[in-house]
């Protein structure tokens, strides 16, 4: 293995990137849902006031979470289906808490409420009256309060223990996340970037782009990638050895760079294969590619005083519709097409140009 520290980091991101996209959101939304169904169950018990209002502010904590999960666009695969899942259930308990509130003589927060009208004004003969009355009211409900039952005390003094525990390990799992947030950002760019070339690498493309873009592709133009792989490389390996490859992949991403227009970037996907990703039609990735292959083999590069070709194969994929079940899994089936379509041009002798028949994934 020649870049030891490389694949390490990269296998470190990615298992990093999996805990932070799964472990993290999910376990907190289920700490946070028990935490509102543990405070729900404390106001059932308790009838308090303060009771309702820790377990009201726990689902719409919950469930704003869940919007922001469902809205964030970096945030791929299931995570984002069971957020929205998880969404509705709080929803639904939300307003049984509120009805149950409402019905135990509570004020409704969203309209339950009627309006206040403008008292009019007694004479003091009738506000004599009405005082006995409303005292006797009072003592009525408090004669007719629903006792509370032997075993409640029990049940409330452990449902509250539970919530300190569950409080404690929400602040602990918090911390881990945080810890994780800043090794990812430590490991990020060295495992987001090639060490030969300097460009971003298969990862970046498959993993963080292409699914952030698959998202949006009903609402925007198609997106291609045209993928280059330079036939000379592997000779120039074997008689030159890997230093020389090396300087040759470098000298020709600073030619591939010149193709990339707005919008558009160069990626790295393994050995001498190098991708080009931006919003093109199918027509235009085909002509894009056309023209790369025929001004590439007209060009050279030079290493170690001696002049190379640049001759290339090149595969075009164009992605217009998204079926499949999950953008991780439209990525997947994208990158095996690409490789199927530069395999092909390569397989006729190189120098040659193969377009991925299908538009959707």
């Amino acid at each position: 293995m020649r870049y030891p520290k490389i694949y390490l980091s990269i296998l470190f991101f990615k298992r990093n990137f999996e805990t932070l996209r799964e472990a993290r959101l999910e376990d907190e939304l289920r700490l946070r849902n028990l935490l509102a169904e543990i405070a729900f169950r404390l106001y059932f018990l308790t009838s308090e006031e303060d009771d309702f209002m820790t377990a009201r502010n726990f689902y719409s904590g919950v469930m704003q979470k869940c919007t922001q999960i469902s809205n964030d666009k970096s945030i791929v695969g299931g995570a984002v289906n069971r957020a929205k899942e998880m969404r509705g259930i709080c929803g639904e308990r939300g307003r049984e808490l509120r009805v149950l509130h409402k019905n135990r003589g509570g004020e409704g927060k969203e309209g339950g409420g009627q309006r206040k009208t403008k008292p009019t004004k007694k004479s003091k003969a009738a506000k004599a009256k009405t005082v006995p009355a409303k005292k006797a009211t009072k003592a009525k409900k408090a004669e007719t309060k629903t006792p509370v039952k032997a075993g409640d005390g029990r049940d409330l003094d452990q449902a509250r223990r539970k919530v300190t525990v569950l409080e404690e390990e929400l602040d602990s799992l918090k911390e881990k996340v945080g810890r994780l947030e800043e090794d990812n950002k430590k490991w990020r760019q060295l495992a987001g970037r090639d060490a030969t070339t300097g460009l971003p690498n298969r990862n970046v493309l498959f993993r963080l782009m292409i699914p952030k873009i698959l998202k949006s592709t009903q609402t925007t133009n198609p997106f291609s990638c045209i993928a280059i792989s330079f036939d000379q490389v592997a000779q120039v390996n074997r008689g030159h050895g890997w230093l020389a490859g090396d300087s040759m992949l470098r000298e020709s991403v600073r030619v591939l760079r010149r193709f990339a227009g707005e919008g558009e970037d160069v990626y790295r996907l393994d050995g001498a294969h190098f991708a080009l990703a931006g919003p093109m039609s199918n027509n235009a990735a085909r002509q894009r590619a056309i023209d790369m292959r025929r001004q590439l083999s007209q060009a050279s590069v030079q290493v170690e005083k001696n002049q190379f070709p640049l001759t290339a194969s090149l595969g075009v994929v164009t992605i217009e519709q998204v079926v499949a079940s999950s953008s991780d899994e439209a990525a997947s089936g994208i990158f095996d097409a690409l490789l199927s379509a530069l395999y092909r041009a390569k397989g006729k002798g190189g120098n040659k140009v193969e377009v991925h028949g299908g538009t959707k994934f």
